[in-house]
Parts: C-alpha cells; sequence; structure tokens
C-alpha cells in the first residue's frame, strides 16, 4: 500500500516536488489541497474565508482519509494536514512521508512570490511562529529535505533507495465487434499514451467525465497532453447508488453548457459506474455523441468498458434503463490499477473468474496456478488476465451482440449478485464480491456443482469472502429476482454450467432449490 506522502510548510515545494517524483517513480500524484477544491467546489482559501479553519480542517481530513485508501501514489500533503486528529497515526500506516523544508524566510518569501492569497501567510512574523509550532509534527513523522539547495541534489535526496513502479508489457490489441464498427480494446502503460491515442484518432471539443479523486489523480494529466483549449470536464459522484437519471439529467446541463456537438468527444474516466452513465448520456444526448472508454478500474477493464452496454438504475433495480452504444475505443491504461484500494481493484477479479469458467479448462487452470499473482497485482500477469477476459468477452458479444440470447451466458453469477446489491441498497457490497457469491450460487445449482469447492478455493485465493454472512435472508434477497432483467413469462432465467466451457440458460428453477443453493452459501467449504 505504501504511498509517498510529501509534508511541510507552504513554499516548501510539496507540489512541484511531487509532480516530479510521481513521473519519475510512474506514480499517480494527487496535490491534497487540489482534490479538496475537486472535492467540494472550494478551494482551500475560500473554505478559510467563508467557513473559517475548523471547517476547512473536516473537509481536509475527510479528503485525506479517502486518498490515504489508494496505493502506490505520490501525495502533497497541507501544510496542517499532519496536525488533524488521528492524520499522524494514518500517514504513518498507509506510506512514509519526507519533510520538505526551508528556512521560515525563504518559505515566507516563496509562498508569496506564488501570487495566492494565503491567509496563513500574511504576515511574516506570525508565519515563523507557525513554522516552529509545527516543526515537532513534521519531525515526527519523516526525515527533512532541505529545499533551498540546488535541484539535483533535491532531487536525488528525493529518489535515495526508490524504485520506480513496475509496468509488464502490455498485450496486444484486441477488436471488439459492433454493427457500427469494430473498436479497438488497447492496453497502454501511462494515461499520456492515452492522451495521444485521443488526440490523434478524436475531434475536440472532449468532455472528460470522471469522479473528483480520479480526475485529480489522471484528468489534468489527460488534458495537459491533449493541449487543446477546447477541453471541459464534468464531475461526478462514485458509487453505484447515484447511477441514477438524476445524475445523468446532470451530464446533459454540462454537455450544454460546453456546447458539445455531434463531433465532439466525451471521455468516461473513472470505474464502471462512470462508464455506464457517461456512456448512457453520450447515447442519448444530441442521439449520440462519439465516446471513448478509459477505465481506471480492474472490474472496469474486464466488463462495462467492452461490449458497449450501458445503463443507469431505477429505484427498483439495476441497469432497467439503458441502451447499446459501442466506444469508439476502449483505452485501458493497466498501471492505474496499481493506485487502486485493495477492495476496489478485487471486483474485477470476479469477473475474470467468471470469463474463465465460460472460457474452459485451460484458462480455469492458468487463473488457479496465477491466483497469488493476480491478488498482488503482478505487472506480468495482469495484461494476459486482462486480455484473456476480454477475448472471451468480444467473441460472445461477436455473436450476439444485442443480447437476444446468445449473449445472456455473460450474466453467468449476476442474476443474484443484482439482487444482493439491491437488497443491500448498493451500498453494503461491491459489484464484484457480489459476483463472486454469485458464481457461487449459480454453481451450487448446475450440473457442475462439483466444481463448486475447486471455485471457492481460488475466490478465497483472490481474497474474496466466500460464505454468505449468516444475517442474509434467502427471502429477501431471491424476491429481488422479479425485477431480473432476463427474467421472462417462464420465471427466471439463470445462466448455468454443464461442464467449464459449457454455460447452459435455464428457466424454471424452483424456487426451493434456489432457496436451499443460497442457504448453503453460508457453510464453510468443502474440502475436496
Amino acid at each position: 500500500m505504501t504511498n509517498l506522502y510529501l509534508i511541510g510548510m507552504m513554499g516548501a515545494g510539496k507540489t512541484y516536488w511531487g509532480q516530479r517524483l510521481a513521473h519519475e517513480l510512474r506514480r499517480p500524484f494527487v496535490d491534497l489541497d487540489d482534490y479538496i477544491a475537486q472535492r467540494t467546489g472550494k478551494s482551500p482559501a475560500v473554505w478559510l474565508q467563508e467557513s473559517g479553519e475548523a471547517s476547512f480542517r473536516q473537509q481536509e481530513l475527510a479528503a485525506l482519509e479517502e486518498v490515504s485508501r489508494l496505493h502506490h501514489t505520490v501525495v502533497a500533503t497541507g501544510g496542517g494536514t499532519p496536525l488533524l486528529p488521528g492524520a499522524a497515526r494514518l500517514l504513518k500506516r498507509t506510506g512514509d512521508c519526507l519533510w520538505l523544508d526551508a528556512p521560515p524566510a525563504v518559505l515566507f518569501d516563496r509562498t508569496l512570490s506564488q501570487g495566492v492569497d494565503r491567509p496563513l501567510a500574511r504576515d511574516k512574523e506570525a508565519f515563523c511562529r507557525l513554522h516552529r509550532q509545527r516543526r515537532p509534527h513534521y519531525e515526527g513523522l519523516g526525515r527533512r529535505i532541505d529545499t533551498d539547495q540546488p535541484p539535483d541534489k533535491v532531487r536525488d535526496l528525493l529518489l535515495q533507495e526508490r524504485e520506480p513502479l513496475a509496468s509488464g508489457s502490455p498485450a496486444p490489441q484486441l477488436l471488439a465487434p459492433a454493427a457500427t464498427g469494430d473498436y479497438p480494446v488497447q492496453q497502454l502503460n501511462t494515461v499520456e499514451a492515452a492522451g495521444e491515442w485521443l488526440g490523434e484518432k478524436m475531434t475536440p471539443p472532449f468532455m472528460i467525465v470522471a469522479p473528483p479523486l480520479v480526475y485529480t489523480l489522471y484528468g489534468q494529466r489527460l488534458k495537459e497532453v491533449l493541449g487543446d483549449d477546447d477541453i471541459h470536464h464534468c464531475l461526478i459522484p462514485d458509487g453505484e447508488q447515484y447511477k441514477t437519471l438524476e445524475t445523468v439529467k446532470q451530464l446533459y446541463e454540462s454537455f450544454l453548457d460546453a456546447a458539445l456537438h455531434r463531433s465532439a468527444t466525451i471521455i468516461a474516466l473513472g470505474g464502471g459506474v462512470c462508464g455506464d452513465m457517461t456512456g448512457f448520456a453520450a447515447a442519448t444526448f444530441l442521439r449520440g455523441i462519439p465516446l471513448v472508454q478509459l477505465p481506471t478500474t480492474l472490474l472496469a477493464m474486464v466488463d462495462s468498458s467492452v461490449g458497449g452496454k450501458v445503463a443507469v438504475n431505477l429505484p427498483a433495480g439495476k441497469n432497467l434503463v439503458g441502451t447499446f452504444y459501442p466506444p469508439r475505443a476502449a483505452l485501458l491504461v493497466i498501471p492505474t490499477l496499481h493506485s487502486l484500494p485493495d477492495d476496489v481493484y478485487r471486483q474485477g477479479l470476479a469477473e475474470i473468474v467468471k470469463c474463465a469458467l465460460l472460457s474452459g479448462d485451460d484458462q480455469l487452470r492458468w487463473l488457479e496456478s496465477h491466483a497469488s499473482a493476480l491478488a498482488r497485482r503482478d505487472s506480468q500477469i495482469l495484461p494476459g488476465a486482462i486480455y484473456a477476459a476480454n477475448r472471451l468477452k468480444a467473441s460472445v458479444v461477436r455473436e450476439d451482440e444485442y443480447d437476444h440470447g446468445g449473449r445472456h451466458v455473460l450474466n453467468l453469477g449476476h442474476t443474484l449478485a443484482h439482487a444482493l446489491e439491491k437488497t443491500l441498497d448498493y451500498r453494503g457490497i461491491g459489484h464484484g464480491d457480489a459476483v463472486a457469491y454469485g458464481l457461487q450460487w449459480a454453481l451450487a445449482l448446475s450440473p457442475a456443482r462439483p466444481l463448486l469447492p475447486r471455485i471457492r478455493r481460488l475466490l478465497a485465493a483472490l481474497g474474496f469472502g466466500i460464505r454468505l454472512p449468516a444475517s442474509l435472508d434467502a427471502g429477501v434477497v431471491l424476491s429481488q429476482l422479479k425485477h431480473d432483467k432476463k427474467r421472462s413469462a417462464e420465471g427466471v432465467k439463470l445462466v448455468l454450467l454443464e461442464e467449464v466451457g459449457v454455460p447452459r440458460l435455464v428457466t424454471g428453477c424452483t424456487h426451493r432449490a434456489m432457496r436451499q443453493a443460497f442457504e448453503g452459501l453460508k457453510e464453510p467449504v468443502e474440502e475436496s
């Protein structure tokens, strides 16, 4: 998880050196003050002026708690961040700290020269006193680096004993099918490479849609590469509970404000929720604006960004309003996966297991032999696992793009998963965690039931809980199946397995059998 936190007074160069350090270490960068502004719509100076220091510190602590869940990220903190309640403990637990410093008079002069009004840097004597007060807090957290010396010396001190984040060789480009023309599913090693692709292949104006934290991590880098004045962005809340028509309405308003036309380019930068909602808005605004999916989570890379399905939720259930709208490309920047929180990264592994079950025993055995490497995000293994999952999905979609029947096999594990998500109001469980339970449930109902212990061990090796919580009521969860999109007049349509690689669609499965399979998933894993 080790993040790298740059602490110290304003004027120490935390943002400047943080950006340089992140570039050399091939890690994402977050300026905490910038993230607060993206997250709240107010700069720290405005917060301090309008609401006072106590209110701002609450915002600062909330932002730090979110950022601290990331991995392998360079973070420039605010000057007062280490003094927040519990912040020092959080910084130590989730990363290493470097204290950037210089003589107080130098720091004060640098701050003034930036031309930005800083309420805490209006009086030199008070500034120096603040430096003395904060010094013990900085000293207790990290090694001091004097930034009042030649830049090369500072750079060497910052990089001391720090290795760049490894990145494996991307898998070959894959073409995903669409009636409007096949589109590339392309693995890349940098956000900048994605920006170069967009600049060469797509037409401005560009509209980047992203959650605030994802935009802070990658949106500005994308803008810098595109280098066009006609670039806009719209920030949307992150979470399945926000995948609604109300949020889509906000997207429409942003598209209108940016005067987007039908030759513009909309970029979905983020996870599956962002990709689904942005894709739905792109499909329906002006009857369709070109869309590029730029997923930043493993789940989005192997699920929502490929295949052309876009949708939003209704109170009655998940993805009940949607359409088919293939992107012009899905650009998968693999190193973005290294910064994900553990629980967010894990969600995509369930989809990879699902695709292996549908592919055949060779792929399943490969996955079992590389489970520990995938769980630790091995750069040499990830590209191949992502490519194999998308290759399976592309082959299925090619035979049935508009989901008339054959594509239903991709719903393996999703029938129960969607019911669990709805029961828990999209807050108590991640999509991948729900799919992991859904796969076990489907296998318990399948002719391939002897596979169940094997798959439960694989899921455990990938970090999933393999037993349903005892508190989940089968009747409440299974009652949600009446809203399943693939329900027919004959009843709930389930995807089951004859054997690995041989799915079949089944209707008319009895409620008793479904309930028994559900209750069985609360039991310990069977030993083979």
